[in-house]
């Protein structure tokens, strides 16, 4: 943050007062602009024959006793004078009747002559204050913003305090202007404040003004629920899925099935009396039009089977599904495999060809596994602790039902040893998502984190290697034996001399499009827009090159 105060304000202070006689007190008076101000003498011990009234050495009224009375330039109607006491009363104050004041007066039958000098300060009032920021729209980790305190008033003081500021700054004797000014560079969200200018000076109470930036940002992270939780639904069932995501303005969401877009939009898809046909990976694409950002949750695989009579099983067979553990070898882990409730005579579980457990009246692991593997009677949920290395594989269940039925099923259990010797930093920015490139030479597969490049580990997408600035990742742990890469997603592709973004998703003719695309150049060359519809808008940029 910079900050620059800049501070001009008038500032009439009180003279010196010197008392030559007993007639005026002894100090200073303040009044502001507007009042009325009255000179009071102390009380002569005789009646005046005549007084003198000046400011600075300019005369103000004049009085030689009874109705002979002269005022001076500017001062008819304005002034008055008291004839018994002699006092001097002034009229609408403006700030030009700052300064020194004296009376002389003689009394009757005295040849003496009484004095006397007082000090008059008028200041402005406080007026005309403002608390602006600009821009009056920012984006976070974008915008800067000005932030203005401003004032008029004599002798003003001004504080400004909120979102990290506290500055008090007090007026010189100079102008009636004042101001406190700061810049804050690369806004995030917690810096909208609010914000105070509170302004004050001896002749006015405390005016306040306050403010909150309107700061937009997101969206963050896209979380997505769906409801049941599945992933695993039979045929005919009603599913719905949630996307939500910190956004301000509330991110637009749009739905994928496979990474292609569904044209259904809005926070919640239902899928009602779903088919096999439906089965996929279904993802949200979040996108905030104002801050031109867009992010992708991770994908749900929903595996919707046909309703065969046997519950839990699809088709006589459980669902393939793969399990990947991160584990340190010999380290207490478990993992389970699921078939749902079934009604059953008899099952058993295999690993390649090796028994695991046989359930008939009772679960009985087989020679090797004792100790660590458990079956639920009910459920034939398996359960395996103390995984190794060598437990990845192929596995299957057998069931036999009460109807002498025999169904079975395969699962694929990986098992990845963990990392030793790494460090990490800055742990809170580090996401454990996956992430599906949009193009690349692997497209469907996933970023695989960490992974080499050259002599370097890799746990997020980089841009080394690349001139263009876009962010890469490999789909394999290492990029220098396997060549698998992709560009990840939720970057921006930046239209090449433009350098204006890619708007995905984006609408050409009756298609939304989530990634560069040939369609309608009649030459090959791949393309997007750069806003959400072009079909509107007619912008458009070539994009960058696919190959490493």
């Amino acid at each position: 943050m910079a900050l620059r105060v800049t501070l001009v304000v008038i500032l009439l202070t009180g003279f010196g007062l010197g008392q030559n006689q007993s007639l005026l007190p002894f100090e200073s008076t303040l009044k502001a602009v507007g009042d009325d101000m009255k000179f009071t003498i102390n009380p002569p011990s005789a009646p005046f024959k005549e007084i003198r009234w000046k400011f600075q050495s300019v005369p103000v009224i004049t009085s030689m006793g009874g109705e002979n009375i002269t005022f001076g330039p500017g001062y008819p109607g304005r002034a008055r004078l008291n004839a018994t006491t002699g006092s001097l009363e002034l009229l609408n104050l403006t700030l030009e009747d700052s300064g020194m004041y004296s009376v002389t007066m003689r009394l009757e039958g005295g040849a003496d002559e009484l004095s006397g000098e007082t000090a008059l300060s008028v200041l402005a009032p406080i007026s005309n204050v403002s608390l602006v920021a600009y821009p009056t729209e920012l984006i976070e980790n974008h915008s800067s913003v000005n932030i203005s305190c401003t004032a008029s008033g004599s002798r003003s003081t001004l504080k400004l305090y909120g979102g990290g500021h506290n500055v008090t700054v007090t007026g010189s004797p100079s102008e009636i202007y004042s101001e406190i000014y700061s810049v804050t560079y690369r806004v995030r969200r917690r810096d909208r404040g609010p914000y105070t200018c509170e302004a004050f000076n001896a002749v006015s109470g405390a005016v306040v003004r306050t403010l909150t930036l309107n700061i937009l940002y997101g969206p963050d992270e896209a979380t997505m629920v769906a409801t049941p939780k599945g992933p695993s639904y039979r045929s005919g069932s009603d599913i719905t899925l949630s996307c939500s995501s910190e956004s301000k303005p509330a991110a637009q969401v749009q739905w994928a099935l496979n990474g292609t877009l569904l044209g259904r939009d809005g926070p919640e898809l239902r899928l009602e009396n779903v088919q096999a046909n439906q089965s996929g990976a279904y993802s949200c694409w979040a996108n905030n039009s104002k801050t031109g950002r867009n992010v992708q949750s991770d994908r749900w695989h929903v595996t919707v089977s046909e309703d065969t009579g046997v519950p839990g099983l699809s088709g006589g067979a459980i669902a393939a599904i793969v399990i990947s553990v991160l584990l340190t070898v010999a380290v207490l882990t478990a993992i389970l495999l699921c078939a749902q409730p079934f009604f059953k005579k008899r099952c058993s579980w295999r690993f390649e060809d090796q028994c695991i457990i046989v359930l008939n009246s009772t679960s009985e692991p087989c020679e090797g596994y004792t100790g660590r593997v458990s079956l639920d009677n009910t459920t034939a949920v398996l359960e395996m602790r103390r995984l190794t290395l060598k437990d990845a594989g192929q596995y299957s269940l057998t069931i036999v039902t009460e109807g002498g039925e025999e169904q079975t099923g395969n699962t694929t259990l990986e098992v990845n040893e963990l990392i030793s010797g790494a460090a990490m930093t800055n742990t809170k920015d580090i996401r454990i998502a996956e992430i599906f490139p949009i193009w690349g030479n692997t497209y469907g597969r996933p970023c695989h984190f960490p992974f080499k490049y050259r002599e370097k580990w890799y746990a997020d997408c980089t841009d080394d290697g690349r001139t263009d600035g876009q962010l890469w990742c490999a789909t394999t742990t290492d990029y220098n034996k396997d060549h698998q890469w992709g560009i990840c997603p939720s970057r921006k592709i930046f239209t090449l001399g433009r350098e204006i973004p890619c708007k995905f998703p984006f609408k050409y003719g009756e298609k939304w499009y989530g990634d560069c695309t040939k369609d309608g150049t009649g030459e090959g060359t791949l393309w997007c827009a750069t806003t959400t519809d072009y079909n509107k808008d007619k912008q458009w940029g070539i994009c960058p090159s696919r190959s490493m």
